[in-house]
Formats: C-alpha cells, sequence, structure tokens
C-alpha cells in the first residue's frame, strides 16, 4: 500500500529531472543565442549602418565634428529613410535587426571610443536609449579621460578630481613609464599627454592643496615630452579656443569690449551729468563687462551650477551694483566743497567701482545663490535708505532697473548663456563658437540696457507716458510706486530685447525642453513602431493628429536651431 501510494511521487521525481536536461539546452539557446538573420535583410540595412557610424565618427571629431545634436538629426533622417524603403515592409523592427550589425564578434554591444569628454558621451548615450538606437555604447578613450581631468584639476573645483582614477588611466597607457621601463610604484607618476608645461605646472600647484593629497604624498605630474603641439593633444580644452578659432574669439572680444563698453558708460555718464556718482556707475559697468568678457568660459560652469534662476539673479545683480557704487561715491563726495577736488575724487572712486565690480563677480562666481541674495538684499536696502544721494527714484529703481530691465536683458542675453552653455556641455558647441552667440547678442543687449539702465533716453527719448498719471499715487513704505516715467527710447529698447528673445532665446528653450524628446522619440517609432509614447499611450486617431500638430513643427523649429560645433575642417 505504501509502495502503490509512493509509486506517483517516484515517477514524476524521476520524470521532471529527465525532462529538464532534455530542454534546458532549448532555453538555454533561446536565452543566450540571438535567432538566425536574414540575409537579405541584413544586407539591405548594411549601408544604413554605414552611414550611422560614419556620421558618429565626423560628428564627435573634437577639433571639427559637428556635434552630438547634428548626429541625432542625422540619425532621425536615415531612420525616416528606413521607414519609407519598401524593402523592410511594415511592422519590422529595425532597431533589432541593426542591433546584429553592431554586435562585437562575442554577440556583445559594442563600445565606442571617441577623444571626446565624459558629459558629451552621457548626453549622448541618454539620447540613443530614447531613441532606441542604443547599438552601441559612447565612451571617452583613456587618454581623453585622463586630459579631462588634467584640464579639471587645474581649474576652479579642482578638489572633486579622483586623484585615482588619474593614476590608473596613466599607468593603463604608459605601462612603461617614459623611459621603457616600468615605473616605481612609491613614486606615484602621472604622466599628462599634453604639449603646454605652464599649463602641467599650474595642475602641480594645485595637486598640492586637493584633499586626497596625503593619499598620494609621493604624486607627481609628468608632461609627455613627445607631445609638442595642439594638433598631437586627443582632447582639446574646452574652455579654451581651438587654434583656428582664435582670431574670430579674439575678434568677437575686440568688438565687443569697443562697442558695448563704451555705449555703457556713456550712457550712465549722460544720465549722471558727468557727476561723481555718474563716473563711479560708469566704472562699476565697465568693471563687470570686463569680467563677463574675459572670464566667459568661467561663468559656464556658473549657469551649469544655477542655470536660469542664477543668471537672473546675476542680471538683478548689475544693477544694483552699479547703483550702489553710485551711491556710496555720491556719500563720500558730498561733503567735498571744491569743484576740482570732488571731480577728482569721483575719478578715484571710479576706479575703485571697476575694480570693486570686477572683484564682485569674481566672489560671486564661486558662492551660493544664498550669498548672491544677501547681496542683492543689501544694496537694495541701500538704495532705500541712502539713493537720496544720487536723487534716486525708488519706484524706478525698483521696478524699472531690478525688474522690466533684469528681465529684457535676461531674455535677451543671460537665458541664452545658459543655454549656449548647456549645448557646450553636452558637445553641440564649442567654446569658440559658443562665446561669438553670446557676445554677439550681447553687444545688442549691452547697446539696449545702457539706452534704458544708463538714463541716456531720460534726456533724449521724450516721455511717453508716466504712471502715476494713470492710475494716481500708490503709496507704500513711503513711495510712490506709481512715479515711474517711461520713455520712448527706453521702451522700444526693451521691445527690441524681447524680440530677440522671442527669436533666439525661446526656439533654444523649446528645442532643449521638448524639441529633442520628440526628435529621439520619432526615430524610435520609425526603427521600432510598436514604441510607445510614455505622455500618451493610447492616442486615437484625432489624438494623433492634433499631437503631431504641435510636435512638427517643433521638431522643425529643434532641427533649425541644432548649431554645428565647429568650422569646417580647413583643407590638408
Amino acid at each position: 500500500m505504501f509502495h502503490r501510494t509512493l509509486r506517483p511521487f517516484l515517477f514524476s521525481t524521476l520524470l521532471i529531472p529527465t525532462l529538464w536536461i532534455s530542454v534546458s539546452p532549448i532555453f538555454a539557446q533561446t536565452e543566450n543565442e540571438t535567432p538566425a538573420s536574414n540575409p537579405a535583410l541584413m544586407e539591405a540595412l548594411r549601408p544604413y549602418a554605414d552611414r550611422i557610424e560614419a556620421s558618429l565618427r565626423v560628428s564627435l571629431d573634437p577639433r571639427f565634428g559637428q556635434g552630438t545634436g547634428k548626429f541625432m538629426n542625422d540619425l532621425n533622417s536615415i531612420s525616416r529613410e528606413m521607414q519609407r524603403n519598401p524593402l523592410f515592409g511594415e511592422g519590422v523592427d529595425l532597431s533589432t535587426e541593426l542591433q546584429k550589425l553592431f554586435q562585437d564578434e562575442n554577440g556583445n554591444k559594442k563600445i565606442e571610443e571617441y577623444d571626446i569628454p565624459q558629459s558629451f558621451a552621457d548626453y549622448l548615450n541618454d539620447r540613443l536609449k530614447i531613441a532606441k538606437a542604443d547599438w552601441f555604447t559612447v565612451r571617452p578613450t583613456k587618454r581623453a579621460r585622463l586630459l579631462e581631468l588634467f584640464y579639471q584639476l587645474g581649474s576652479v573645483g579642482y578638489e572633486k578630481v579622483d586623484l585615482a582614477e588619474m593614476v590608473k588611466l596613466s599607468r593603463e597607457l604608459y605601462p612603461q613609464g617614459l623611459e621603457g621601463e616600468s615605473p616605481i610604484p612609491e613614486l606615484t607618476e602621472v604622466i599628462i599627454p599634453y604639449h603646454l608645461e605652464e599649463r602641467v605646472e599650474a595642475a602641480r600647484k594645485k595637486l598640492e592643496s586637493h584633499p586626497q593629497r596625503s593619499q598620494f604624498p609621493n604624486l607627481s605630474l609628468v608632461r609627455n615630452p613627445f607631445i609638442t603641439s595642439e594638433d598631437q593633444v586627443a582632447l582639446p580644452d574646452l574652455e579654451a579656443p581651438l587654434s583656428h578659432e582664435t582670431r574670430m574669439n579674439k575678434w568677437v572680444k575686440a568688438v565687443r569690449t569697443a562697442v558695448a563698453m563704451p555705449l555703457a558708460a556713456i550712457g550712465n555718464l549722460m544720465g549722471g551729468n558727468f557727476s561723481p556718482a555718474s563716473l563711479a556707475s560708469a566704472g562699476s559697468t565697465i568693471g563687470q563687462e570686463t569680467n563677463f568678457i574675459y572670464t566667459s568660459s568661467r561663468w559656464n560652469r556658473f549657469w551649469q551650477r544655477f542655470k536660469l534662476q542664477g543668471n537672473f539673479a546675476i542680471n538683478a545683480n548689475f544693477g544694483a551694483l552699479v547703483t550702489s557704487f553710485a551711491i556710496l561715491t555720491a556719500m563720500t563726495t558730498s561733503a567735498i566743497e571744491n569743484p576740482v577736488l570732488k571731480m577728482a575724487a569721483g575719478v578715484g572712486l571710479a576706479a575703485v567701482s571697476f575694480v570693486g565690480s570686477y572683484v564682485a563677480l569674481e566672489f560671486i562666481k564661486y558662492r551660493s545663490l544664498k550669498v548672491l541674495a544677501g547681496l542683492i538684499g543689501g544694496m537694495a536696502a541701500l538704495a532705500f535708505f541712502k539713493g537720496h544721494y544720487i536723487n534716486l527714484n525708488l519706484a524706478e529703481f525698483f521696478i524699472k532697473a531690478l525688474g522690466i530691465n533684469t528681465a529684457a536683458f535676461f531674455a535677451t542675453f543671460g537665458a541664452t548663456q545658459v543655454l549656449a552653455g548647456s549645448l557646450h556641455n553636452n558637445g553641440e558647441l564649442s567654446e569658440g563658437r559658443r562665446y561669438p552667440l553670446e557676445s554677439l547678442l550681447n553687444i545688442f543687449a549691452g547697446t539696449a540696457r545702457a539706452l534704458a539702465l544708463g538714463s541716456l533716453a531720460m534726456g533724449m527719448g521724450g516721455t511717453l507716458f508716466n504712471v502715476d498719471q494713470v492710475t494716481g499715487p500708490i503709496d507704500l513704505l513711503g513711495i510712490n510706486w506709481a512715479d515711474i516715467e517711461f520713455n520712448k527710447t527706453e521702451v522700444y529698447s526693451w521691445v527690441a530685447q524681447f524680440a530677440v528673445g522671442a527669436l533666439v532665446t525661446l526656439p533654444l528653450a523649446v528645442r532643449q525642453l521638448r524639441g529633442n524628446y520628440y526628435i529621439d522619440l520619432q526615430t524610435a517609432q520609425n526603427l521600432s513602431p510598436l514604441t510607445v509614447d510614455p505622455a500618451n499611450p493610447k492616442p486615437g486617431v484625432i489624438g494623433r493628429a492634433c499631437s503631431e500638430l504641435i510636435r512638427g513643427p517643433i521638431r522643425w523649429l529643434s532641427r533649425l536651431y541644432t548649431p554645428r560645433r565647429t568650422a569646417a575642417a580647413p583643407a590638408r
């Protein structure tokens, strides 16, 4: 009886392992092996795969490449061609088929290495995932990564550089050292494939105060003497123009210096009737502009750290800083009765304003937004309590200088700085291209700001309207907030700035916020027809049509506003 009870159990116990042993190779094959491909389909897809690889190679050239955005647009165009090709039929998942062409000899996803920074690779890999084109992973070469860490070590934020990674990369690149012998382990030598000794020396100075210095007491930076020119450097410094861009960069700096700064200074001087206070405001204007012009690449870190709110605060800080130096100068010179001595003091304080404004921006550049907000608040309080020294109309200061002027300049130039910096970090603009985009806009916006903020328009433009004539007095905190006069010139300057913002800043913002995503989603749907839009997983016919009415123009605008990262390569 007991034996009969156990018989079914014993039979099933023996049968299940036997069946598993029989069918497990089938499961293993399904899991580990790629099903046989259609040779004709693979042959038809190969030219497209070759074009994708060629576009990637050209786009990611560190000196003359067209940039990561251009590559994604190329990929989108190729996907549309494939989707319309009758050879592939309907419903074929081309993404899966293309993946087989990008596998290495072991059937794994390819890893493509290029001389690019890590931020370029991260940005591109993220977009490839959305586009269902992540058949390969892009990453920096070891020499590019080592150079990127070297550049970071010699600049602001050097304390975040991982010295252990630098040592590891150097050992892998130069396993025998420079002399052909294994380096002494105790020495921990890092060989830098760079051509300028002074740049290596600057990094050595930063190294001495690095937080990890105690872990690497014998670490030394040694320049590779066989690298003698910029052309031999695998990854150019992103914070300096390339050699073929230097002339253009110098020209832009010269134009910005020669046009924007004098106009801003003249606006302040004429608006203040050439008083000591107006000299100080002109000095402050020139000091800030000098900092923005000649340290543009370092400001890029600030824009990327604090984004749009940080840029808006910096633009508000501009007017507050100019006004504060004017008030402090007027307070200092108010007791001087001799006009010659008063003017001499004004000239001296203008120089102080120039230096003080330049240094103030250097201080702000490496601080938090809370510190910046505190400074702006302090300067606003100074204007509130001591503005009578320069006959300051407090309503106009707060509403026009800190409000409308800041918004107008931000729309024209400020937001574009942030967006251009983002393009730069994502591999779509080189420093030589980012700088003119910012600078040419600043020449325009700075001219308009000189007219509006510098009060030149007050004497020349003619009154358009006065607010309290329309609303009557609005008294609060002892200020008539309706005592604001708008004149034609400053209103026209604001309109012009907002118009430029609509033509330049807004399209770039739309492209960054949604345009790139819509392009990549369309690429995914072209390659893999079953791709579902997470935002609208089950659209009807009308829903799809309405969605396309919005997304189509945005994609067109995004392609139009995809910049090319550098100039065309010179003939060789």
